[in-house]
């Protein structure tokens, strides 16, 4: 029970014992070995992770073919924080990369949790919604390098055709 507490408190810095305590009770501890996949994009699922060792590997499927990396946490951090927020599929895959050992909280419990204290909800979404704006500027930061790519795509493109019209 401390080292579930031990590790939601480096998770959630602002919360106080008593609410660190209560998550604990909730949380279930699992290790998984490398190339495990814990949360698939675009499958509905409930759970939330906290890394207490390891590292997992966060990626997004861009098109059929292509899949690209985009966080790489590690011990103290978290994923799958959407699917506490709401209900829907989830907007990445999550895959273990070495031996990693994590809290599993689920929606449920979790909801239920919060609804018994309006301050620790403050305080949870206080730490989950910097990661929603992060995801947000990540995922726009990617869209406005492809458009760029396909500008200039585009503008080499455009110079071809004026070259092979002028011969």
């Amino acid at each position: 029970m401390n080292d579930k507490v031990e590790a939601l408190s480096q998770i959630f810095p602002m919360m106080v014992a008593e609410d660190l305590a209560q998550l604990a009770d909730l949380a279930k501890l699992h290790s998984y070995p490398p190339d495990t996949i814990l949360c698939q994009e675009g499958q509905v699922e409930n759970t939330f992770y906290a890394i207490v060792s390891g590292q997992v590997e966060v990626s997004k499927q861009l098109d059929e073919a292509t899949e690209q990396v985009i966080n790489r946490p590690g011990p103290g951090s978290f994923v799958g924080e959407i699917a506490l927020v709401q209900e829907g599929p989830r907007t990445a895959t999550v895959r273990t990369v070495e031996p990693t050992t994590v809290l599993e909280i689920e929606r449920e419990d979790f909801i239920r949790m919060l609804h018994s204290s309006a301050p620790m909800a403050v305080r949870v979404m206080l730490q989950i919604t910097p990661r929603l704006r992060d995801i947000d500027l990540t995922t726009i930061a990617h869209l406005r390098q492809q458009n760029a790519e396909l500008t200039q795509a585009y503008e080499d493109l455009k110079q071809r055709c004026q070259a092979l019209e002028a011969k």
